[in-house]
């Protein structure tokens, strides 16, 4: 069984995660998993109470319970399972039942970030309704989508304040370029970071961007305005997708993360299974986040306002009861193929 439970988490690990941060590691104790988080690995402005990381485990879990079914076993997630040890998000108990392969886990390699402009072909009743199946599957979390022309327009203006928000912000914009993979030979390694290649700059935006750990450059770019043409750029890029979801969630809690991460890999493979490009564009909603619960560490006083906006018109184009949180906003849509996309390093994994 050892042997089946490591071949799981070897596919189970190509899970989205911040910056492809991969923060996770694994023990196996008999048929058991437990997956335990890194809470060094994601960026900490962006990570308010280790938010992010939890929806990274979220799509993990699910990678894992999805993986089980391709050999025949059957894995029960438990939640949270050890009040001694917050680090521990999930013990998973696999047992070899021969149950039947989830139509999803075929896609678990398959899934990627799609960052180019998505053509404007409609997406069909049919997607998102699988769509939507595929999330209301996870207690907790509820999913909302728009087709609308005028509100992706007004969703796309307001994440693309995080681009604008990033490339001013010192803090941020030294962890984003410090997290940028080069080489071909750096991504295939698996290391922490974003390959520069499954960022689809332009060129003059990539020699920029390599060189903006410069402080002299950084100034330069400030003063041509280069975070504002960012954003502008990537509100039109964003608003070329056919359609827009949102993941929200009923509290604010671990498990409730973990929930969202949950529900956006089902909705993520659901959209690789039907050939569609996906975008998470959700860092504005994070920033959001620190703001409504008082940390504004790392960010700028003169952001603040802008970043409220950009979350109120995200939640009113949605619909989003005051009662809920935002979790999740994600493009999807036709696209030619990625240029590039991340790659993993093998799971960590002891065994007692």
């Amino acid at each position: 069984m050892e042997a089946t439970l490591r071949a799981i988490l070897d596919t189970a690990v190509w899970a989205p995660s911040g910056d492809n941060s991969q923060p996770w590691s694994f023990t196996l104790h008999g048929n058991n998993i437990r997956v335990h988080l890194d809470p060094h690995r994601d960026n900490p402005i962006l990570n308010f109470k280790l938010s992010g990381t939890y929806i990274a485990h979220g799509a993990l879990i699910e990678n894992i319970i999805l993986a089980a079914s391709l050999s025949g076993v059957r894995a029960e997630a438990h939640i949270l399972p050890d009040l001694a040890d917050p680090y521990c998000t999930a013990e998973i108990i696999c047992t070899e039942s021969g149950v039947d392969a989830d139509p999803l886990a075929a896609f678990i390699r398959e899934r990627h970030t799609n960052r180019k402009s998505y053509k404007k072909q409609p997406l069909g009743t049919e997607v998102t309704a699988a769509f939507s199946a595929a999330a209301e599957t996870i207690k907790g979390t509820k999913l909302f989508l728009t087709e609308d022309k005028k509100a992706i327009r007004a969703v796309a203006a307001a994440s693309a304040v995080m681009e604008q928000v990033a490339l001013e912000t010192p803090a941020l914009r030294e962890i984003f370029v410090g997290d940028i993979l080069w080489t071909d030979e750096e991504n295939r390694s698996g290391k922490q970071g974003l390959a520069i290649k499954t960022m689809e700059l332009p060129l003059p935006a990539r020699l920029i961007m390599r060189h903006l750990h410069n402080h002299f450059v950084a100034r330069i770019t400030d003063m041509i305005g280069f975070a504002n043409m960012a954003r502008l750029a990537n509100t039109g890029l964003y608003a070329s997708a056919p359609l827009m979801g949102l993941i929200t969630i009923a509290e604010e809690s671990p498990s409730a993360y973990i929930a969202a991460g949950r529900a956006i890999e089902r909705v993520w493979l659901d959209a690789a299974s039907h050939g569609l490009a996906f975008h998470p564009v959700t860092g504005i909603l994070f920033l959001a986040r620190s703001l409504e619960r008082g940390s504004a560490e790392g960010l700028l006083p003169k952001h603040f306002e802008q970043i409220r906006r950009a979350n109120a018109t995200i939640r009113k184009q949605f619909g989003v009861e005051a009662s809920d949180t935002p979790a999740m906003l994600f493009r999807t849509g036709y696209a030619s193929p990625a240029t590039a996309r991340s790659y993993r390093r093998a799971p960590d994994i002891q065994t007692i």
